[in-house]
């Protein structure tokens, strides 16, 4: 006579195999050399875009719409 001693998961040891390559992928970080320095087009790009950012007008405020007792407008 055959016993069933529990139930058949046929994808547990696929699951596990998923879950070791995914911890396999991760690092500490400690081999990354991180961003490469801007190079002089790219500061000169940044420059021109804060001094235009400055250039521009401040935007209008809205005035300020009270509330009603449950939150909503």
């Amino acid at each position: 006579m055959i016993v069933k001693r529990g139930k058949c998961r046929p994808f547990a040891p696929l699951g596990a195999l998923a879950a070791l390559a995914a911890l396999c992928a991760c690092d500490d970080g400690s081999t990354g050399s991180g961003p490469e320095p801007v190079s002089e087009g790219e500061a000169a790009a940044l420059a021109d875009a804060e001094e235009m950012l400055d250039e521009r007008p401040a935007p209008d405020t809205a005035e300020e719409v009270p509330l009603t007792e449950d939150g909503n407008e």
